[in-house]
């Protein structure tokens, strides 16, 4: 897609227009967060896999407030839902405390137990925010006991821990450092790339492509 831009001359030349930044793969989407889905979020919260380390840590709120806070701070938040079963959460992605001044934003992203995959929804909702704000880098938290889920891309300089709190963090009968990381635009761009997740519109899925339910 093109369009024309023209001089004070009123000489045209012709732009490429980028194209919507996709929501879908051919497995999952991103959903944007509705009252329906807040039952099965509260519940992706509260799961005791995650209950350590996502938004309450521990904490049981009743249901109530959990919906009053759901939105507080985000920029941006999507359910990750299986193509062939949208009403199903296979995990939360959130954008918060943004600061578009800085360049930056936080990323939380939580993954339902057994959601194989699921995490093509990071993937895509990464590309989202990198595609829609000018920022520089995102930022990750996480307890050290919780690193091993990044160690990969740690190492390979995909993300860089630029931030330790001591003791910060109290679990399991004694107190651990939390850690700041970091994805940058630049090195997001070539790790995004290397996934191939071959996106599509949702209205574009092929029931034959689709995983077994």
């Amino acid at each position: 897609m093109t369009c024309l831009q023209f001089d004070a001359a009123g000489a045209a030349t012709e732009l490429p227009v980028t194209s919507a930044v996709p929501l879908a793969t051919r497995r999952f989407q991103l959903v944007p967060v509705a009252p329906e889905h807040h039952r099965a979020l509260f519940a992706l919260a509260t799961a005791h896999e995650h209950q350590y380390r996502w938004r309450f840590r521990g904490a049981v709120p009743p249901f109530e407030v959990f919906e009053r806070t759901l939105h507080h701070h985000a920029l941006a938040q999507f359910v990750i839902a299986p193509c062939r079963r949208p009403e199903a959460v296979a995990g939360h992605v959130l954008a918060y405390d943004a600061s578009l001044q800085d360049g930056t934003c936080y990323l939380g992203a939580v993954l339902a137990p057994g959601a194989t995959g699921a995490l093509e929804g990071v993937i895509l909702f990464i590309r989202f925010l990198f595609a829609h704000w000018p920022f520089r880098k995102l930022y990750l938290r996480s307890p050290v006991f919780a690193v091993g889920d990044y160690v990969s891309a740690i190492r390979n300089g995909i993300l860089h821990v630029e931030g330790r709190l001591r003791d910060h963090i109290f679990y399991g009968g004694r107190t651990w450092d939390e850690l700041t990381l970091a994805l940058y635009r630049e090195h997001a761009d070539e790790w995004l790339a290397s996934h191939h997740l071959h996106p599509v519109s949702p209205e574009a899925h092929d029931p034959d492509l689709e995983p077994a339910s």
